[in-house]
């Protein structure tokens, strides 16, 4: 019987966890699968905190496949498990929203932005960042996720690149961020638009003056007399078509553009459904070591280096005064080793790997964010019999930043895009605050954009891990790349390839591609062709 360890507890750990059990069990072969993870609270960082955005197709040509897939698996997944009552699966409607557009037909003025907040972003791009040194990434297929390149600066610029400071203009350019997606599909959408006029009418609306109607009865009810007034029309076609909108915003319906429809972009609660994902690998027999740390690979004789690989876990706890101590140590049978630990991946590869010359480069990427309440987003007592479609906003702000709005089951809200490459990378997430004056931009633009009225649910922080050239690390390592020291390796008999592998690096898609990310481990470690082409992510 083989025996992996999964180093890592977050979404991509559990997902790997969850479909090499599941595989394993498929197929009859019993396989001792455990992971590791040390930190005190579960899913408290990029896992447990992300806005749970998923996209079937935002991805450049190298990480296209393991998107394509990730996408088919979270639809899959739900589909099989009720993931729209258990982790708030969704399918959702992705737009761009112009709040240039907005203020003009609110206020009937000129376009200008000279009285806007032109004050450095935080951003990715600030001075010092390690990542930073050479000249800015190119916006290229195999460089960052952008595959159209740059747009020409003698034309108008989208909605996402107006009112910015002209300090790190090109954050958005580095892939730490989905900006540069939702400008290509906003490219995309507007180059569609120049379509008949009547034809895209005929297409995006039904009845005639359905969207005015529905905007003005929004903007004047409460949220009980807009719902009625939203669900209680004559015809179930145009109640579906106004579910589709995100008549939520306390903005000019005329200034949202669709770039995406409900077939390629979904929504789930990240929380909810690592909590699912751990419950799934419990009940398939995984064994869970938390909290706990890997701090030793050895040979089970020591005199032979042929003989089994033993890691050794160590149990830790914390004190009142937040101090982490030792309790005890144990070791388990490790043929196969999955480094999954977000942007902690770099600190396992040091404790098990000192010495080795090319471990993954991963880096952390912060991000603030809220969670609210809406009154002008309820869902009723019954979520799950909820018609419509969640929505995902993405726009621009004033102060520097690019917010991203995801509505989601359950009758909340989750704000996010500002971002802190300078954070310094915590040992424990917990330990970080989330930095109050960065929470309250965020809560200034979901005030306009939501209602002044909003709840604040809770806010955070969470840490995502990115790499220099902006794709997942996603690989079985090579021996030369882990150094001289102890490496695992399958036991005579054992059906596998051993070794290590790693999953990190995902940047702002680690929810997105979780599920396929996982599916591919599971398949090298079990040594089976990959259901996705990622060997290009295997390089760097």
């Amino acid at each position: 019987m083989p025996d992996t360890v999964v180093l890592g507890a977050g979404i991509i750990g559990l997902s790997t966890a969850y479909y090499l059990a599941k595989l394993s069990k498929d197929s009859g072969v019993e396989h001792a699968i455990h992971i590791v993870e040390p930190c005190p609270q579960l899913f408290s960082s990029a896992s447990g905190k992300a806005g749970g955005f998923l996209a079937k197709d935002w991805f450049n040509p190298t990480m296209a496949p393991l998107g394509e897939l990730s996408f088919r698996l979270h639809q899959e997944l739900a589909e099989q498990h009720n993931g729209r009552a258990k982790w708030g699966y969704s399918p959702s409607i992705s737009y761009s929203l112009d709040r240039n557009a907005s203020l003009r037909g609110d206020s009937d003025t000129d376009s200008s932005n000279q009285d806007f907040d032109s004050s450095p972003p935080i951003s990715p791009r600030s001075e010092g960042h390690p990542l930073e040194d050479g000249p800015a990434p190119q916006a290229t297929a195999e460089s960052n996720g952008y595959t159209a390149g740059r747009a020409n600066e003698t034309e108008d610029p989208p909605p996402h690149r107006r009112n910015k400071s002209n300090v790190g203009e090109d954050w958005m350019e580095t892939g730490e961020s989905r900006m540069v997606a939702v400008e290509q599909r906003l490219a995309d959408a507007t180059a569609a638009s120049t379509a008949p006029a009547a034809e895209a009418e005929a297409a995006r609306h039904v009845g005639a003056g359905a969207e005015e109607q529905a905007a003005a009865a929004l903007s004047q009810a409460n949220a009980d007399e807009a719902f009625a007034a939203l669900v209680n029309e004559s015809t179930a076609a145009v109640d579906i078509a106004k579910l589709d909108e995100p008549f939520w915003l306390r903005t000019d319906l005329h200034a949202v553009q669709a770039i995406s429809d409900k077939t390629t972009t979904a929504q789930c609660n990240p929380h909810q459904l690592c909590e699912f994902l751990l419950d799934a690998c419990l009940d398939l027999g995984v064994r869970l070591h938390h909290p706990a740390l890997g701090t030793r690979l050895f040979h089970i004789d020591r005199a032979d280096p042929a003989s089994q690989t033993l890691l050794e876990v160590t149990s830790i706890s914390k004190t009142g005064a937040g101090r982490t101590i030792r309790t005890g140590c144990y070791d388990v049978p490790c043929d196969s080793l999955v480094v999954a630990a977000g942007c902690w991946t770099p600190t396992a590869f040091r404790t098990l790997f000192p010495d080795a010359p090319h471990p993954p480069p991963i880096d952390s990427h912060a991000g603030f964010s809220v969670r609210v309440r809406s009154r002008h987003w309820q869902q009723g007592t019954d979520a799950a019999a909820w018609a419509g479609p969640c929505h995902a906003i993405f726009t621009s702000d004033p102060s520097g930043f690019s917010p991203e709005l995801f509505t989601r089951m359950g009758s909340e809200l989750w704000l996010g895009g500002l971002n802190d490459a300078q954070l310094a990378l915590p040992t424990d997430p917990m330990d970080v605050t989330p930095d109050p004056d960065a929470i309250e931009r965020v809560l200034a633009m979901g005030r306009e954009l939501c209602g002044e009225d909003i709840e604040v649910l809770d806010s955070g922080v969470c840490f995502r891990p990115v790499t220099p050239s902006r794709k997942p690390a996603i690989a079985r390592m090579s021996g030369a790349a882990l150094g001289s020291g102890v490496t695992p390796r399958p036991r005579a008999g054992a059906g596998v390839p051993g070794g290590v592998y790693v999953g990190a690096g995902h940047g702002p898609w680690g929810i997105s591609m979780s599920l396929g990310t996982g599916l591919v481990l599971a398949e090298m470690i079990l040594g089976r062709e990959t259901s996705a082409d990622v060997e290009a992510l295997g390089k760097w």
